[in-house]
């Protein structure tokens, strides 16, 4: 019991923020800093992204890594696992 508790404790340290950057609301910089202010350390992955908009330029300044849409399943996969790797495997990114 107390080891199946543990694992699922260590899979929600290791799950990454994915925000939606074509989704309407708020913008994503704020919404980021909400989490990790909740969450430091935590892994961010941004979906989608216009390359050249001043949003995602500056979200691409911190290091935050965007995956441009569309993108397959294993892409995904990919990205996510690269968004946590870069912050030791357990989440991180943010202060």
């Amino acid at each position: 019991m107390k080891a199946t508790r543990e694992k699922k404790k260590n899979a929600r340290k290791k799950s990454p923020l994915l925000v939606d950057m074509t989704v309407p609301g708020p913008d994503a910089g704020p919404v980021i800093d909400a989490a990790g202010s909740l969450r430091p350390g935590l892994a961010v992955l941004i979906l989608g992204g216009v390359v050249l908009r001043p949003e995602t330029v500056a979200l691409r300044a911190r290091g935050i890594p965007i995956l441009r849409k569309p993108f397959t399943p294993d892409e995904m996969g990919r990205a996510i696992e690269d968004a946590l790797g870069r912050h030791g495997g357990g989440g991180g990114g943010l202060s």
